[in-house]
């Protein structure tokens, strides 16, 4: 039993450690706002949809506090990794997701540096610029 739970505290922080998440100073809507503003500003991004968990949950008779994922890229640039390992292709396009915890809004995104272990494309020159631009993307919103 003791090596049971060693193994699932390890797979947990291994698991949040594939994350950043930063908590906005921000209400939850405007976060996204601010956001999707910043991506459709930068050269070569779009913010293809925005999936709402919260309204999908209330569809269903549900509740969840708010929670959208703002769905994004560059379709050069994915492209491009996509062309070194077709399965980058499910990770991408981009998802920074804004949520509500508490009396806090978080905004969280997949480390870019997980999918070079993951997927065959370690050493792309992409990495680094896709590293950059989700810290643009959510820096101007983190609480300090």
């Amino acid at each position: 039993m003791k090596k049971i739970i060693i193994l699932l505290f390890i797979w947990i922080g291994g698991y949040a450690s594939s994350f950043v998440q930063v908590e906005s100073k921000y209400n939850a809507e405007v976060t996204v706002k601010k956001i999707t503003t910043l991506i459709e500003a930068k050269k070569g991004f779009s913010v293809f949809t925005i999936i709402d968990h919260q309204e999908n949950a209330k569809k269903v008779g549900m509740k969840l506090p708010f929670e959208q994922v703002i769905i994004f890229g560059n379709p050069k640039a994915g492209t491009k990794l996509i062309q070194v390992d077709a399965l980058m292709g499910y990770e991408l396009p981009m998802r920074i997701m804004v949520y509500e915890k508490g009396n806090k809004v978080m905004v969280v995104y997949k480390k870019p540096d997980i999918l070079a272990e993951t997927y065959m494309i370690k050493g792309s020159p992409i990495l680094p610029k896709m590293k950059k631009v989700m810290f643009y993307f959510t820096s101007s919103i983190e609480k300090k």
